[in-house]
């Protein structure tokens, strides 16, 4: 007759995995404030800007809002290839 499936190995698995999740969070989370943060201090720093900007360089809303948009769009230009080099060579070389 067959005997019945242990059930003493599934906590161990579900143990393990919580190990595991706990390490890669404790390696990624540090890493993701980092870059929210300094995103959030972009973001920031143009606001900040205008401010001068505008008296300064005798601008207009709607230049300085072109400007600011170019800025933005510059960061997606440059984001794509990036993360396509990523994906294609990995985090460590790209190649």
């Amino acid at each position: 007759m067959n005997a019945p499936p242990s059930t003493t190995d599934a906590p161990r698995v579900d143990n393990a995995l919580a190990s595991l999740c706990g390490r890669v969070a404790w390696r990624l989370l540090p890493l993701l404030f980092l870059g929210f943060l300094a995103s959030y201090l972009d973001r920031v720093n143009v606001g900040f800007a205008k401010l001068r900007m505008l008296s300064d360089l005798s601008m207009s809303e709607a230049s300085y809002g072109m400007g600011a948009g170019l800025f933005f769009l510059g960061y997606i230009v440059c984001e794509m290839p990036s993360n396509a080099l990523m994906v294609r060579g990995g985090g460590w070389r790209v190649s």
